[in-house]
């Protein structure tokens, strides 16, 4: 025996917006919200390295020391998505945080290291198949 009825559901439906993708993905994390942050601070470094000329005693080789301050700055240089072009895969958007390492010697205020570079979150990609990354290009003169 069928069933004769004129009802219907009136509640309109309406599609969720897409939430927007972050560009940083796992890079987010170092500038939270804002388009930039600085993270400054006490360090310690410990390098085993060569004793040229045994400035630093009779062996070839010494362990160095240094009570150091810190400062590493992160831009977002994202935008709406920083373009990578391939030959097989297509375009995808990368997100980028610029980044600025500086460490100095704690009683002396010598320079001891210094380290400009870009930090890039690479979304999943088809061609070659590969998960999401991350991959860092720094210049440490």
């Amino acid at each position: 025996m069928p069933i004769e009825t004129d009802f219907a559901f009136g509640h309109k439906f309406t599609v969720a917006a897409a939430a927007p993708v972050d560009l940083l993905g796992p890079l987010r994390g170092m500038v939270g919200r804002s388009r930039q942050r600085k993270w400054e601070g006490a360090g310690f470094n410990m390098i085993w390295r060569p004793n040229f000329k045994n400035q630093s005693g009779p062996k070839d080789f010494f362990l160095e020391l240094n009570f150091t301050h810190e400062i590493l700055e992160f831009t977002d240089i994202s935008g709406t998505g920083i373009a990578n072009r391939g030959l097989l895969q297509t375009e995808i958007a990368l997100g980028g945080l610029a980044y600025l390492q500086q460490i100095r010697d704690r009683f002396d205020n010598s320079a001891q290291h210094f380290e400009p570079g870009v930090w890039a979150h690479v979304p999943a990609t088809t061609d070659p198949a590969e998960k999401t990354t991350v991959v860092r290009m720094g210049s440490i003169p």
